[in-house]
């Protein structure tokens, strides 16, 4: 689906730690590249007078979305604007078919970014034991693979849902990190521009905070083989369906259910 005329909320759910916040500066890149600046107007973790600074992490962030939050920022964009707005929100219940719907006329499109759960769980790990020493307490202060497995675990369902909407796009990680090109060669056409990718790269990969770890590929191999054993029997299915085969039956199957229930 390309760009109509009109508003657009380009909503961009990421798991945490699934290169999410790359995404979504890739994202926002390309669209200020097009012709579409990216004012802020939301971030849930500033105080509405920070919004107009040049800070690190100044960007439109949501959470807790429900339907009445999603038209209030769609309405907030005002007409003939293109921005995307960041979340780790889950859908909020029951709006699946009118994303859907959104979707299809234009007013929305979902970007969902995901990644191999067992490198979530390692740089769940990383974020928590450097937390812990900045004394922030993320996380609850664990820093343990079971916990990190759980809150991942917790994560897919969301991931799942967002991404299984008719057009949505899926970003993995290992593209967006490491292969740039490949990542807007999917992001284009779903949106109808070509970019200047070398000032994009440039923005995206260098100037924009991105807050990543260590930005390393295939990090399960830092795993020892009882934990990669472990990890595998609890996500062995994402990892094979979504991560190995982007298996578009996954999402069907979530979608045929998601829309029985929207119903």
């Amino acid at each position: 689906m390309s760009f109509l005329a009109g508003r657009m909320l380009i909503l961009c759910y990421g798991m945490p730690k699934s290169g999410s916040t790359l995404a979504f500066e890739l994202v926002r890149g390309m669209l200020r590249d097009a012709g579409y600046p990216q004012d802020v107007f939301i971030n849930d973790h500033r105080h509405a007078d920070d919004l107009q600074g040049t800070g690190l992490g100044i960007r439109n962030f949501a959470k807790n979305l429900s339907e009445k939050k999603i038209a209030e920022i769609a309405s907030e964009i005002g007409p003939d604007r293109k921005i995307a707005v960041k979340t780790h929100s889950a859908m909020p219940a029951g709006t699946f078919g009118l994303l859907e719907e959104m979707q299809q006329k234009g007013e929305i499109q979902i970007v969902a970014s995901y990644r191999d759960p067992r490198e979530m769980c390692l740089s769940l790990l990383d974020a928590a034991r450097k937390n812990t020493r900045d004394g922030t307490n993320a996380f609850g202060g664990k820093a343990d693979l079971e916990t990190a497995a759980q809150g991942v675990e917790r994560r897919i369902r969301d991931f799942r849902e967002w991404a299984s909407v008719k057009g949505a796009l899926r970003l993995d990680y290992d593209t967006t990190a490491f292969l740039p090109d490949n990542a807007m060669d999917k992001i284009e056409p779903v949106f109808g521009f070509t970019c200047d990718r070398a000032a994009v790269k440039q923005y995206a990969y260098k100037e924009a905070y991105t807050q990543k770890n260590k930005a390393r590929r295939a990090r399960y191999k830092e795993l020892s083989p009882e934990q990669n054993a472990e990890l595998m029997d609890r996500f062995g299915d994402f990892i094979r369906r979504v991560c190995d085969l982007d298996d578009q039956s996954w999402f069907d199957e979530c979608r045929a259910e998601m829309m029985s229930t929207s119903c």
